[in-house]
């Protein structure tokens, strides 16, 4: 991410994330990051959008990563 962010570019981060990935990815700088499935009913990118589930992602991007023990 960091050689990325030197050469100009944003950086996009997706693949099966859940709320609880999200604070990592946060600390990796990454500009943007796809959790469609996790923003679905039931978990699955074919399902509708809710509220509820969009609204703990986004809760998720604003907590710290953990430091690893």
């Amino acid at each position: 991410v960091a050689d990325a962010h030197a050469a100009g570019l944003q950086v996009a981060l997706a693949g099966a994330l859940h709320a609880e990935d999200l604070p990592v990815v946060r600390a990796t700088g990454a500009d943007i990051v796809g959790v469609r499935s996790a923003a679905c009913g039931d978990g699955r990118r074919s399902g509708s959008l809710e509220a509820a589930r969009v609204r703990a992602l986004r809760a998720a991007c604003a907590t710290p990563a953990r430091a690893s023990p």
